[in-house]
């Protein structure tokens, strides 16, 4: 009886920590480059832990040189290995 007990709560307990983990998706919008980080629990995004970055000195700024008084409608992809594209030809690069 004592082990069904323990057994039923390590497997709640296990359960609990898998789905209240703490989460992160990082994306980069396939256009202009714009970097957003968001963190949460349980798979609902906290805002006040979430990045949104704009590099104004690599693929945003470019993208911004091409493209003068235009803003991007943001299609945002997961970033692949961890490591963002650092300038436009990366980016478009990564989508094939």
């Amino acid at each position: 009886m004592k082990k069904r007990i323990l057994f039923i709560l390590m497997f709640v307990v296990i359960v609990g920590i898998i789905y209240f983990r703490p989460t992160t998706e990082w994306t980069q919008c396939s256009q202009c480059g714009v970097q957003q980080i968001e963190r949460g629990i349980a798979r609902k995004v906290i805002p006040a832990w979430s990045v949104y970055e704009f590099d104004e000195y690599g693929t945003y700024a470019e993208w911004k040189k091409l493209h003068p008084g235009k803003t991007c409608e943001h299609d945002f992809r997961k970033v692949k290995h961890k490591t963002p594209a650092t300038t436009l030809d990366e980016l478009h690069q990564a989508e094939d």
